[in-house]
């Protein structure tokens, strides 16, 4: 490992067959990253990782059930994120989507919804399977 890159605690789900049960829900592994900064939101059924790869870009990943409650909480979570990008001034954010899913709907809806001010701040480019989204906020 290079020095000078920080171990940061990633989350993963895996399966420990030594645990009683066969399983364990999440696993902390250290892995070396560039990136120090990042926000979970959980709730059920959605979860939004925001990321800083610098001080003026966020990078959304979101995870969700394609329809239904898990849809209209992952929707409410990137509001919410949006909302803490502008708190620290960052101006850019990216996000991928799954074009087919109807969660996307939800989440391209609450995005234009954040952006409302300014209409040609949110950018769409398909890209195969996935709809690859910039919002300037």
């Amino acid at each position: 490992m290079p020095w000078g890159i920080p171990l940061v605690p990633v989350v993963r789900d895996a399966v420990d067959w030594t645990h009683p049960g066969g399983s364990r829900p999440e696993k902390v592994l250290m892995v070396p990253s560039l990136q120090t900064e990042r926000t979970v939101l959980r709730s059920s059924g959605a979860t939004v990782v925001v990321e800083y790869p610098d001080p003026d870009h966020a990078r959304l990943t979101i995870e969700s059930e394609r329809f239904g409650d898990g849809a209209r909480e992952a929707a409410r979570l990137v509001c919410e994120a949006v909302h803490q990008v502008r708190e620290r001034r960052v101006h850019h954010v990216d996000t991928a989507l799954e074009a087919a899913a109807p969660a996307s709907g939800m989440v391209l809806e609450a995005l234009r919804t954040t952006s409302v001010g300014d209409p040609d701040g949110m950018d769409l480019r398909r890209a195969g399977a996935s709809v690859m989204v910039h919002l300037d906020v």
